[in-house]
């Protein structure tokens, strides 16, 4: 099931802009739990800490009442992580599924 919305949709402007993220940093994902999603990168957090996390929940559910087309479902973290050799760092995220409304 494909969930997720174009990276020019101004919902998705809303959302990046109370989730203080970029829209250029929206990338597809995919899980046999959620099926088709996007993520989000967020470069300033190495780490989500449980009550990060509740909060982002909060903040994704603030959103769909301002959103105009969509609403958004929260699915996952991801933590930073850097390469064995220093070579490549995976900025945190966090994965989400769009649903029109």
């Amino acid at each position: 099931m494909n969930n997720t919305i174009q990276p020019t949709h101004p919902d998705l402007a809303i959302l990046c802009a109370h989730t203080d993220t970029k829209m250029e940093d929206l990338r597809g994902s995919c899980s046999p739990r959620f099926g088709e999603g996007n993520y989000l990168k967020v470069g300033y957090k190495w780490h989500w800490p449980a009550e990060e996390i509740e909060q982002l929940k909060s903040v994704i559910e603030a959103v769909n009442q301002l959103t105009t087309e969509y609403t958004f479902k929260y699915q996952d973290v991801s933590e930073a992580e850097v390469e064995f050799d220093n070579d490549r760092i995976w900025e945190a995220s966090f994965t989400f599924t769009s649903h029109k409304k």
